[in-house]
């Protein structure tokens, strides 16, 4: 159990430095923004590759699954510069 002194120290910590409510909105909002962007060519991409190629449901398809491909390899290798072993630790099954 934490004793009343931490907090009081912490609520005095955060009282010096004071909120940044700027920067704690800005994550939120471009979390919304890339919600509607990527709903969004999720629901149309496979209808405008179905019509663009007439490739009938196959082509949808495989343009959603280039969509969904490239953002699990974007996830990956973005994951690889925190890891510093080239890639996500999950990938190959190892944790520290």
């Amino acid at each position: 159990m934490r004793s009343s002194g931490n907090r009081g120290a912490l609520a005095r910590a955060t009282a010096a430095i004071g909120d940044d409510w700027a920067s704690f909105l800005r994550l939120p909002g471009a979390i919304v923004c890339r919600s509607i962007v990527f709903v969004g060519l999720t629901a149309f991409v496979s209808l405008y590759a179905h019509r663009r190629t007439g490739g009938g449901e196959a082509a949808g398809t495989a343009a959603l699954c280039v969509l969904f491909g490239g953002g699990a390899l974007g996830a990956v290798a973005g994951a690889a510069p925190r890891t510093g072993s080239g890639g996500a630790r999950w990938c190959a099954g190892r944790t520290r």
